[in-house]
């Protein structure tokens, strides 16, 4: 009952019967906590702009402790992405250590037209996933997901200008996303994460570990098939009064590499194009990708993605006196590059590798305002290699 989470209070005592003292009897009171919230928040970020979110939260569905989460995020017109999404979970299966979660429907929309090669994509999504709490860190985990995805291109990567009338008529280009042609992709997924912060919003210590295998085509619905191997792992090391954090993310994806394969596996996968807010924070959304220059990949062919960053956090201020400002200086690299059987990347020179953007660097610094439920990030990165910088302002840290 404690782990469920659903009770403010949980008291027991041993009563001792009034007649016949050899009587007892095991009273249990509990205090239910109020079971039904709405949350309201405000999210933006340089690459996605603003979206207003709600989330509307039942934790005693049906007086049985299922719970069903709803999610609402607006950001037509003035952001680059709208979504609603609703959860249904059992928490604890026959009482036991599994839970089982429903997304249905998962409907998102992005607008993606800044990127270097523009779209717009209208998503659908049921998401399956039973989770099994091996202790208190460690869960291995499956999902499967279906997606049925709708997307629209623009020829030679140019978005055509539109009137303000006909950016309201088209609802922000979402009426022509639905004129497209739909792709439906399934896909399974068998990780194992394991997760011991000290503060999951606000990190000082600890250690974020991700590992899986997505399976996708024949079966699982889809067409071709592919597998993508990954690791996702988060560092935090506490030095006195200050952070280093690092992020690592290693992949590789067994699928013919072309521009198509490309879009099949980054529109469902954990694969996806490099830059942005928070992957390598010196290039535009989605700048570093694979050039695809390869002839012959073989039948190993496929995909090699491998980003890293490294950030020094310290605190700027004493929240008695100037408000609670913290800093950081960060490194990032990323890498996507093609795969001709066992091999990645030997195909290009190194400086080949740089020109088209297959590889990029970046170095920054930021500042931080701390609140409660996380900081208010401004970071400038600038990137040595393509004389270019940016600036990303966010809620959140980049990971």
């Amino acid at each position: 009952m404690r782990e469920s989470g659903h009770f403010s209070s949980i008291d027991s005592k041993i009563l001792v019967g009034q007649e016949n003292s050899e009587d007892a009897y095991f009273a249990l009171h509990v205090t239910e906590k109020p079971s039904l919230t709405l949350d309201t928040a405000l999210a933006f970020s340089t690459d996605q702009l603003l979206s207003v979110e709600f989330e509307l939260e039942e934790n005693n569905l049906f007086s049985s402790m299922l719970r069903l989460n709803t999610n609402l995020g607006i950001g037509l017109f003035w952001g680059r992405q709208s979504f609603i999404s609703n959860k249904f979970v059992w928490p604890f299966i026959f009482g036991g250590p599994f839970r089982f979660s429903l997304q249905a429907p998962v409907i998102i929309y992005d607008d993606k037209t800044s990127q270097v090669e523009p779209f717009r994509r209208l998503q659908s999504k049921v998401i399956a996933s039973l989770e099994w709490r091996a202790s208190p860190i460690l869960m291995p985990y499956l999902r499967y997901s279906l997606t049925h995805t709708l997307r629209e291109n623009f020829p030679n990567d140019i978005v055509p200008e539109i009137s303000t009338q006909e950016h309201i008529r088209s609802i922000d280009g979402l009426i022509p996303v639905l004129h497209a042609q739909g792709k439906i992709r399934g896909m399974i997924k068998p990780g194992i994460s394991l997760i011991n912060l000290d503060n999951p919003t606000d990190p000082h210590s600890g250690i974020d570990l991700n590992n899986f295998v997505e399976l996708s085509g024949g079966p699982l619905v889809g067409d071709p098939f592919f597998i993508n191997l990954g690791t996702q792992n988060k560092f935090y090391i506490p030095l006195g009064s200050t952070t280093l954090a690092l992020q690592l993310s290693l992949m590789r994806a067994f699928i013919t590499p072309s521009s198509n394969n490309w879009k099949e596996l980054s529109e469902v996968s954990a694969m996806d194009n490099l830059g942005g807010d928070r992957r390598v924070r010196g290039y535009q959304e989605g700048a570093i990708r694979p050039a695809h220059a390869i002839s012959d990949p073989g039948q190993y062919g496929g995909y090699l993605l491998n980003s890293s960053s490294i950030e020094w956090r310290f605190p700027l201020t004493s929240p008695e006196l100037l408000g609670n400002f913290s800093g950081a200086l960060f490194v990032d690299q990323g890498l996507v590059v093609e795969c001709k059987n066992f091999v990645c990347g030997d195909h290009v020179s190194w400086n080949e590798l740089v020109a088209r953007k297959e590889f990029g660097l970046s170095v920054g610094v930021g500042i931080r305002y701390n609140l409660p439920v996380g900081p208010i990030s401004l970071d400038f990165a600038y990137s040595p290699l393509h004389n270019d910088w940016r600036p990303h302002l966010q809620f959140g840290y980049a990971f």
